[in-house]
């Protein structure tokens, strides 16, 4: 009788581990860092970027704390993509600072759209701290300025996309910058302005150095493994 309790409990329990494990959110790792220490305890933390299948979204995950990056509507875009509708990940870190980029490829006269965002891992808590979205206000300033002094007065920008961006020591010191590539398109004209954007990646986080609009630095422009 005691032998028939205790399998009873046993089925139970095998039973509730069995829905509790089909009911957990599936999570798809894209990325992985498995050697930094990223809180300067000394010890190693694993950095992942993975897809989460139930909430449809791609997430940061240090430790125990979590950030949504970016929504995608479908598994299959990031891991058995067509290549007019993929998105693919790349991610670099310095100190407690995070940069995650994205780029979404697909079929139109830019072919793809990217962003990249600077998240800090501090206290156990991951935040975001910078995005290159941010900087259009920068890339606007900058080309108001090009403009008038090319003896435009009055400019409406129709849109400011970002297709490309690459993770690459362009002054050859051994660390790594980011660099953009946006174009600008301007109310009224078929003509668009590329603009490209240098930020230092440290450990205070993503800082611009240098910035100039396409045909100014030919030779940097070819050498940039843009992806």
């Amino acid at each position: 009788m005691e032998y028939i309790f205790l399998l009873i409990k046993l089925l139970i329990a095998l039973s509730s581990a069995f829905i509790q494990t089909n009911t957990t959110p599936s999570n798809k790792i894209i990325q992985s860092i498995n050697d930094s220490d990223i809180d300067q305890d000394g010890e190693i933390a694993k950095i992942i970027l993975f897809y989460n299948t139930t909430q449809k979204d791609v997430e940061l995950k240090i430790m125990n704390s979590e950030v949504s990056v970016i929504k995608v509507e479908d598994e299959k875009q990031i891991f058995n993509p067509e290549p007019s509708n993929k998105y693919t990940f790349q991610m670099m870190t310095k100190g407690n600072k995070i940069l995650v980029g994205s780029t979404y490829s697909y079929t139109n006269k830019y072919g793809s759209t990217s962003k990249v965002n600077c998240y800090q891992y501090e206290d156990g808590k991951i935040s975001k701290i910078w995005s290159s979205d941010d900087d259009d206000e920068k890339t606007f300033l900058d080309f108001v300025k090009s403009s008038k002094d090319n003896g435009q007065s009055k400019l409406e920008i129709t849109l400011i996309i970002t297709p490309e961006f690459s993770f690459y020591d362009y002054n050859h010191d051994g660390d790594q910058e980011l660099i953009t590539k946006s174009i600008i398109s301007i109310e009224g004209s078929s003509i668009s302005s590329v603009y490209y954007s240098i930020y230092e990646f440290s450990n205070e986080g993503v800082n611009q150095i240098e910035g100039w609009f396409s045909g100014n630095n030919p030779s940097l422009e070819k050498e940039i493994p843009f992806n």
